[in-house]
């Protein structure tokens, strides 16, 4: 028994020693594999390309426009569209006097002469009062002369020869004539008349039976044997008193003058010249009240600046800048304009004489 289990014991490690052995050398193979492979140096894999450089791109080619900045003389100008207007113009109301509106003799357009009817308040029975003065006025002077006809029939207390009815009338002449000079004072307070010869420019829209304040104007007459030509704007305080204007009228030039600015007219008339100049015109044709003109004015000049093409100065508001081109280098420049033309631009500080700027 013990020769059996000998022998088994034996070939169960023959086998088992054996088994071992091919293991070991399948993990001899597979080693030997992995060093060939790394030997290689990995030939069994894709061979990578080489990386190229990028192709170079061309630069784009600038070209500038320049100009060289000069000394020269700049001229600021301002112009616009303007109204031909009555050189007089009354506004009428019917002054301290307020009242109800009784009628309108007028309209707007209409051609008045002076002392002409204009429009009338409520007087009441005024006008007929005053009729009936004026006759009993035409009476007491008849009955003067009769009186005086008389002679001297009386003696006063002095013992002078007297005409005590002549006397009497004559009072009553003088008391006649104040009443009618009261009446008359009330009827033209409740009346408005043409001031002048002339056109009616502006009538109320109130109607008859309307309350009218007093000072409220109620219409205006023009004289239009002489007009101007008036500008209302924000261009107006640019333009002074005395300063030489050219006015276009179809098409043909005439000289003209700044003829009223709200500095140079009365007190009471600084409320209508507000932003608003009138111009006077040398020989300027007939026109009628409300036609067009263009007018052009110098309102500054300035000699010996730095000029530059307007196209070369951006910005605005304050801040203005200039492009200088120079050994073929841009540079930007902040500078320090003083007049604006749409061609020309005035460099008070910032360029140089002879540099160039760039225009486009």
């Amino acid at each position: 028994m013990k020769d059996k289990y000998y022998i088994k014991l034996r070939r169960f490690n023959r086998s088992e020693t054996m088994h071992r052995n091919t293991k070991h050398r399948m993990r001899q193979g597979i080693a030997l594999g992995c060093a060939l492979l790394v030997l290689s140096g990995c030939s069994m894999f894709p061979q990578e390309e080489e990386t190229l450089a990028p192709p170079l791109k061309q630069p784009v080619e600038v070209e500038y426009t320049t100009e060289e900045a000069v000394v020269g003389t700049i001229s600021e100008e301002v112009s616009d569209t303007c109204t031909a207007v009555a050189t007089q113009e009354y506004s009428l109301s019917f002054g301290e006097r307020s009242g109800v509106l009784r009628s309108k003799e007028v309209v707007v357009g209409d051609t008045v002469t002076k002392g002409q009817v204009i429009a009338r308040l409520d007087g009441g029975d005024a006008e007929a009062q005053l009729e009936k003065e004026k006759i009993n006025l035409q009476m007491l002077k008849i009955n003067l002369e009769r009186a005086r006809a008389k002679g001297l029939p009386d003696t006063d207390t002095k013992g002078n020869k007297v005409n005590f009815d002549a006397q009497l009338v004559e009072l009553q002449i003088k008391q006649s004539e104040l009443n009618i000079q009261s009446l008359e004072k009330e009827i033209s307070e409740t009346t408005v008349y043409a001031p002048i010869d002339g056109v009616v420019t502006y009538l109320t829209d109130a109607n008859v039976g309307d309350n009218i304040p007093m000072r409220n104007v109620v219409c205006k007459v023009a004289d239009v044997s002489s007009l101007s030509f008036e500008y209302t704007g924000s261009k107006a305080d640019k333009l002074v008193f005395g300063m030489n204007v050219t006015l276009t009228i179809d098409g043909q030039e005439y000289a003209g003058k700044v003829s009223a600015t709200r500095a140079s007219v009365p007190d009471d008339l600084k409320s209508e010249f507000d932003g608003k100049v009138r111009f006077s015109a040398e020989g300027s044709p007939a026109l009628e009240i409300g036609e067009k003109a263009q007018y052009k004015a110098v309102t500054a000049t300035r000699e010996n600046v730095v000029l530059v093409p307007r196209s070369a100065v951006t910005g605005s508001s304050g801040s203005y800048y200039v492009s200088i081109f120079k050994d073929g280098v841009k540079s930007e420049r902040a500078v320090d304009v003083g007049i604006l033309t749409s061609t020309q631009a005035e460099i008070v500080k910032g360029v140089d004489v002879g540099e160039q700027v760039i225009t486009n």
